[in-house]
């Protein structure tokens, strides 16, 4: 049997135009926080909040316990959008600004994971909150952190994606550009599973020694 439509942004959309609240395979707090307490548990002590990725994040309470295991750990917040939350659907980032419209910690951000260019547009959303010369001291703007609660299990319901040179419209990650220019000289295209994009597109913007926890 064909998989269910999990991976499309119709699906969710209909789902939260009429859902104030889902949880997939419960709130997380059970199963993510504690991987989350222990990463943060072995930073130093006086360094700043790691920035943290939550993907997916729709209309689960996972967003509020990250923030709240945020506001124990490190008092009140040193910077904006320390927290980001994201997810395709238009309606979730709604309804996560309408509730956190006046939190310091957190931000809602509408980006495709499987997207390049809306995936390394988070690394920029810091700019937004501070000033060049603050921007300079923070070079890194890399995530040390992404929570995922079963986003990939819902991306891989999708088809393979197919890459090409000849497309113009599309950012394709520049890995996948060397390797169709190396591989692929006569036809200039390959599929890959959105799993395997996801991890490129996440790795790609998480610091060294960063997690993943799914």
């Amino acid at each position: 049997s064909m998989p269910p439509n999990y991976h499309l942004e119709s699906f969710w959309e209909d789902r939260f135009q009429n859902e104030s609240h889902f949880e997939w395979l419960g709130d997380g707090a059970a199963t993510i926080l504690p991987h989350l307490q222990t990463f943060l548990d072995t930073l130093p002590l006086r360094s700043e909040p790691p920035r943290l990725l939550h993907i997916g994040a729709g209309t689960s309470s996972l967003s509020h316990l990250i923030r709240d295991t945020y506001e124990r750990k490190y008092g009140e917040v040193s910077r904006k959008a320390v927290i980001v939350n994201t997810d395709f659907a238009e309606t979730a980032i709604q309804k996560g600004n309408e509730i956190g419209a006046e939190d310091e910690w957190e931000t809602w951000v509408r980006a495709d994971a499987l997207k390049w260019d809306e995936i390394q547009a988070l690394l920029r959303l810091e700019d937004a909150f501070r000033g060049k010369e603050d921007g300079i001291q923070h070079a890194d703007r890399r995530f040390a952190i992404v929570v995922d609660k079963s986003t990939s299990d819902a991306i891989s319901c999708g088809n393979d994606i197919s890459f090409s040179l000849l497309d113009r419209r599309a950012v394709v990650h520049p890995d996948i550009q060397n390797y169709l220019k190396e591989n692929h000289l006569s036809q200039h295209t390959c599929e890959l599973s959105p799993v395997d994009v996801l991890a490129l597109h996440l790795g790609s913007i998480v610091r060294p020694g960063g997690i993943w926890i799914v």
